[in-house]
């Protein structure tokens, strides 16, 4: 997370609700410890009370909701506590390229996802062997579970076996690996496992995504008031 340069919080709720207001603060706390100026918040659930806060704490609220479809233009860490599937699949089919490797998504773990219905979010199903998984601490809250989330990061080195430690620097992406040639007769083809560490080509059928769903009730298009968005606090 040492080189994200920007932060995106889909999905924290309220701020009048406790579970929000801890998600709110381990926001600021992710927001102190990688230095990151550049924080987009977003629920349809804002209040103008929520926005004004946000707005105060020196966060950028959208004018409208992407339905989780946000273009991420630099490195970023994308915190979406306890949201639905569909929005962090919408999050993927918006980058949907090698570039996913420098981003890092905090929230539900996706392992949790692959024995269940995925024929509505293709980028969850086929970027999970691509995965790297890190699962923080539980905490004891205030709101049970509202701070259990998993950290994601994808075609890099798996996480160390080991609790998370203070930093949160790991490699974003390893070095291709030189493979050797073999002497003799070719082999016979046998199935291999996908290797985590390497991004598809370009020209890969990996990237050829189906049609997009239409976004269902959890992620419906919720704009905000469009005199809140020009409100200035």
């Amino acid at each position: 997370m040492a080189s994200a340069r920007a932060i995106l919080c889909l999905g924290i709720g309220r701020l009048c609700t406790t579970a929000a207001q801890e998600q709110a603060a381990f926001l600021l706390a992710l927001r102190s410890a990688t230095g990151c100026t550049s924080v987009t918040v977003y629920d349809p659930l804002f209040t103008p009370q929520d926005a004004a806060v946000l707005t105060k704490l020196d966060m950028s609220l959208p004018a409208s909701n992407n339905c989780g479809s946000y273009t991420l233009d630099e490195p970023t860490i994308v915190y979406m506590p306890h949201c639905p599937k569909e929005l962090y699949d919408a999050l993927l089919r918006s980058n949907w390229s090698g570039s996913l490797a420098t981003h890092t998504v905090i929230g539900n773990d996706f392992d949790d996802y692959a024995a269940g219905d995925l024929s509505t979010c293709p980028c969850i199903k086929r970027i999970l062997p691509y995965v790297q998984r890190c699962r923080l601490p539980a905490l004891d809250t205030a709101a049970p579970g509202s701070l259990d989330a998993t950290v994601h990061t994808f075609f890099g080195d798996e996480w160390p076996q080991q609790e998370p430690q203070s930093g949160w620097s790991y490699k974003q992406t390893a070095a291709p690996r030189r493979r050797r040639r073999r002497k003799g007769p070719a082999p016979v083809e046998t199935p291999v496992s996908v290797d985590p560490r390497d991004i598809p080509p370009a020209s890969s059928p990996f990237w050829d995504l189906p049609e997009a769903a239409q976004p269902g009730p959890e992620v419906l298009d919720t704009a905000i008031d469009d005199a809140l968005a020009q409100m200035s606090f």
